[in-house]
């Protein structure tokens, strides 16, 4: 190697469209690598309004590319060109030239419409793709619908208060509730940003309906108890909850804090001021439990079992109730935003171990389940208190992701297996530990 040759400037072509071209030129100087850039190349024809070269259209990028030799291909293209993006990863792949994808920065910090056939959380920052989500066909079975005829009488004229209003869940529970006519809907939350985004959300679809939005933690016990007998709420939807595994693994003590502690503060809340229903959201990890978070999670069961117990050999009016999730398309952090992300970028899709099998549900199937089970009377409930959703037959994460990308026009090979390091994997699950798969998308 000549000497200074690790200083010569990095021969690159910017693929875009007249729209964000501006945008990827701009983004090209704060590169910490030396630069040359060779030209622009636009999706359609358009003047571009500076001095840079324009090469031509992406239809003409492979002879574009056996004339200028670029090292590096930036694709800066917005997400409704999603299907673009991923021709164009094909042909750089057939030609061997390193590339990256990049979407504008608005869509980065501004969320599309989401899709009719899944939900994306409103505060969620991952673009989603124009085509909708058949869920129905992604999980082998057809959504479960809401009894409105159950939930209404429950929900109509009552003061609803919803604990971790922000999250996929309870942002959808605030939605659906406040549809079914509450006298108030208490929306309490921690997070600032998801707090607020919700009561907008709110105040748009429904201005007349009575609200309060209330910046709290829910494991601080004393505070709890006076806020809730400050409101009287005559139903509480307990969805505040730390839900992420791995993450949970490093974090006992918050873990124990925010699902265990937070949920016994906050049912105990409910009984002394005279709620009719608690319901507290609960997960499948429950069950057997391998991990800190499914172990936090048991703990509130069986924590807010024995308050129920205790309530009614008191004569206290409240009934408490748990339901089980299973996984959650379309909530936050979850595969379908990753995976609608990953496939914005150009792919590929990355699933972490093939053999994992999960139960999947959708926020609103999760959010009628919920309703449904606080609906339920003693005599109608039979006795139970834990409550969970037919699912059908568990999924192969596997099997998921492709029938995801066929959704998408596109057909998925595996490719690998490629190297993981036992830390992205939890605990539990890496014991069983495989490599992390590539799902490579080919034309």
């Amino acid at each position: 190697m000549q000497k200074g040759s690790m200083d010569a400037p990095r021969r690159v072509i910017v693929v875009a469209s007249s729209a964000t071209a501006a945008e990827a030129l701009a983004a090209l100087r704060f590169l910490p690598q030396p630069t040359q850039l060779l030209g622009v190349v636009l999706t359609t024809p358009a003047p571009l309004r500076c001095d840079v070269p324009l090469l031509g259209l992406t239809n003409d990028l492979p002879e574009i590319l056996r004339r200028c030799r670029p090292q590096h291909v930036f694709v800066w293209l917005p997400v409704a060109l999603a299907h673009e993006s991923l021709e164009l990863r094909r042909l750089l792949e057939r030609h061997a030239v390193p590339c990256s994808f990049h979407t504008p920065i608005a869509e980065a910090v501004q969320r599309p419409e989401a899709p009719s056939g899944v939900h994306v959380p409103a505060h969620a920052m991952q673009p989603a793709l124009s085509t909708p989500v058949d869920v129905a066909k992604l999980v082998g079975r057809s959504p479960r619908p809401l009894d409105t005829a159950l939930a209404q009488p429950l929900i109509q004229g009552a003061r609803v208060l919803i604990t971790g209003a922000g999250g996929s869940i309870g942002s959808e529970l605030a939605r659906l509730c406040a549809a079914l006519e509450p006298a108030e809907i208490i929306l309490m939350e921690r997070a600032e940003n998801a707090l607020f985004e919700i009561d907008r959300q709110l105040s748009a679809s429904h201005a007349d309906l009575a609200r309060r939005a209330i910046l709290h933690d829910v494991a601080e016990e004393a505070a709890t108890r006076r806020i809730f007998q400050r409101v009287r709420p005559d139903v509480v939807f307990h969805a505040a909850a730390h839900k992420h595994v791995p993450l949970m693994e490093d974090h006992p003590v918050q873990a124990v804090r925010n699902n265990a502690l937070g949920a016994v503060a906050s049912a105990q809340a409910a009984i002394d001021a005279g709620a009719r229903r608690f319901v507290l959201i609960s997960t499948d990890k429950a069950v057997h439990p391998r991990s800190v978070m499914g172990a936090t999670k048991r703990l509130a069961e069986l924590a807010v079992r024995r308050l129920h117990e205790r309530a009614r050999a008191a004569g206290r009016r409240t009934l408490l109730r748990m339901v089980r999730f299973g996984n959650v398309l379309g909530s936050n952090c979850s595969v379908l935003p990753i995976w609608e992300k990953q496939l914005a970028e150009g792919g590929p899709l990355t699933v972490t171990d093939p053999r994992m099998t999960r139960y999947f549900m959708t926020i609103p199937e999760a959010a009628a389940l919920v309703a449904q089970a606080a609906a339920l009377s003693e005599e109608e409930a039979q006795g139970a208190d834990l409550f969970v959703l037919d699912m059908g037959k568990p999924v192969r994460i596997l099997d998921l992701a492709m029938r995801f990308l066929r959704q998408r026009g596109c057909t998925p090979r595996l490719e690998g297996p490629l190297h993981a390091h036992a830390a992205s994997l939890s605990p539990s699950a890496a014991k069983d530990a495989s490599p992390v798969v590539a799902v490579r998308i080919v034309g």
